[in-house]
This record gives structure tokens, sequence and C-alpha cells, in this order.
């Protein structure tokens, strides 16, 4: 199920949340769970993170300032990051505990991949989307193609196709992205065809 968009900024955007220390948290969540019958609530959005030991966490940027340096979320683990995410007067929640909360909603869900590097992470992310047509799993190309390398990139389509899932363009939300890079064909001529649709 594809989930439309629209010009007017969406209330559910990154959880509800305003600003880099609310974005993507429970508590901006919380509070937007009063406001989902206004007019610009449409769904649910987050993104995805992968930490160096193998946590999944919620969080938008793809770096964190530590000791006045960025370091890459990615060679972080989950214990560093939500440590200095504290420092910075941030809470940043574990997909799970995002999923807790959002699991006996009605709202329709939107998932940003941004680094999936484990197949753990990757059968993860998928199960947490089986089975539900409201939940859907969005990328941009470059994050898809990363986080679903071409080696297993067969496997895991077959995997998403299991149970009613798949991954969709970031703001084109009817293009699959398994679909459309099931061959090294198929993606040169889907990218040229997005570059020339953009």
């Amino acid at each position: 199920t594809s989930i439309g968009g629209s010009s007017t900024p969406n209330i559910g955007h990154r959880l509800g949340g305003t600003g880099p220390l609310t974005d993507n948290t429970i508590d901006a969540l919380l509070r937007t769970t009063e406001r989902i019958n206004e007019p610009n609530f449409r769904y649910w959005e987050f993104d995805v993170h992968e930490s160096k030991d193998g946590m999944l966490f919620v969080f938008h940027d793809d770096c964190l300032e530590i000791d006045g340096a960025l370091k890459p979320l990615k060679e972080l683990t989950f214990m560093e990051i939500s440590r200095q995410g504290t420092e910075n007067g941030i809470n940043i929640p574990t997909l799970d505990a995002v999923v807790d909360k959002l699991l006996n909603r009605t709202e329709p869900v939107m998932i940003e991949i941004k680094n999936l590097m484990s197949d753990a992470a990757r059968q993860k992310i998928i199960d947490v989307t089986a089975e539900r047509s409201d939940w859907q799993l969005i990328a941009s190309v470059n994050r898809f193609l990363t986080s679903f390398p071409r080696k297993t990139r067969k496997y895991w389509y077959a995997q998403a196709d299991k149970v009613g899932t798949s991954v969709y363009r970031i703001r084109r939300h009817d293009i699959d992205l398994f679909y459309c890079s099931r061959t090294t064909f198929h993606l040169i001529w889907n990218r040229v065809r997005w570059w020339m649709n953009r």
C-alpha cells in the first residue's frame, strides 16, 4: 500500500518532533498523539539506523558530536550513542521502543531506512512491517542500495515479498526499490527515468 503525500508539512514527520532535541523521540510521539485528528497529520514517520553493535535505533542524522568531533553513528555502539544523546539533551529511542508505542495504533507508519549493516537488522526491519499494509519502509536510492547489497538483494526481496512488504523510494512511495533494482539493467534504466522525472 502506498501512502500519499502533500505539500503541507505532516505533523507526524519525525514522530512530531520540531527540532534537534525532539525529532524522532518518544516524548514527541506522545505529545503528537493528541493531534492526530488535525488535517496536517497524515502518518507517523521516523528514521532508523543500526549501531556498530547491531542495535536498531531511531535518529535522524548520520553523526553525533563527541568531544568536539562528528562521529558516524555506524561506528558507535548504542551505549555510546545513547550516552552522548543524553549529554546533548536528546533521549534516543530504540526501534523496539518506538514500535511498542505505535503497535496498537491505527494511523499509518513510514519507517525511513538510513543505515542497515547486518542481516539481523535487515530481517528485523522486514519483520516489523510484516503483514501490516499501513506500515511502509522507505529509503533514498543510495541508502537502499547500501543497506541491501547487490549480492543478497534478491534474497531480501524474496523475504520482504513473502510477508507482504517492500522498500519504497522516499518522496515517491509508488516506486518499489526492490522491484526496480532486480537486475543491473533495471537499476540503470530506473535511475535514468527517476533523474528525468525529478
